[in-house]
């Protein structure tokens, strides 16, 4: 009896370890501020990051108000490839069997700001009248991304909305050029973009 009571306790044992569950934790900051990032969706991925036919999603929590999370696997989970994946923002792999604490820098909103361009032909000609803005502005890949746009006619009253990524406060610089009755004048301002907010600057014409 005590025999049979031992193997049962040593099979009892062999079959919890196998179903061990592997914990594994962390903490979402802004890779700005360094604040925690609190409702931030995390998932758990199974299979190769960069393809997405061999990727399966596991499971999903939300961050703490404190910036961190948990996921408790069954320990199988480690026997293959798998990644995090921050509401979109980053993915992370985690090399099998030996990472269970993973901290994630992440872009979040407040990493982003905006600036809103008025545009306004206050002193219309005719309807050749035409304006082209180009806009060097940081970005995260690029410290010279450059885009533009333009716009024709007597009646324009409009915004355009730049978005600028990463660390802030970033220097957005601004050249116009204005083209009236076939004589084209050109402009240029600097505007700086706080940290998570929202700036504007308004041209007329």
């Amino acid at each position: 009896m005590n025999k049979l009571l031992l193997l049962f306790i040593s099979l009892a044992f062999l079959f919890s370890c196998s179903r061990d569950n592997t914990k594994i934790y962390g903490k979402a900051v802004d890779n700005c501020s360094g604040a925690p990032v609190g409702g931030l969706k995390i998932e758990l991925w199974m299979g190769d990051l960069t393809n997405p036919d061999r990727q399966s999603l596991m499971d999903t929590v939300r961050t703490w108000s404190d910036g961190t999370y948990s996921f408790r696997r069954h320990s199988t989970v480690l026997d293959d490839n798998y990644f995090l994946r921050g509401n979109g923002f980053r993915s992370d792999y985690i090399r099998k069997k030996e990472d269970t604490k993973v901290d994630l820098s992440v872009d979040s909103q407040l990493s982003y700001s905006y600036l809103t361009i008025g545009v306004q032909n206050t002193r219309p000609y005719d309807a050749n009248d035409s304006i082209y803005i180009d806009y060097v502005k940081p970005h995260s890949s690029s410290p010279t991304y450059h885009d533009h746009v333009s716009y024709t006619g007597i009646s324009v009253n409009t915004t355009a909305v730049v978005t600028i990524d990463g660390c802030i406060p970033r220097l957005v610089n601004l050249t116009w050029a204005v083209t009236k009755h076939g004589v084209t004048t050109n402009f240029s301002s600097a505007v700086t973009c706080m940290y998570g907010g929202g700036g504007s600057f308004q041209i007329n014409y």
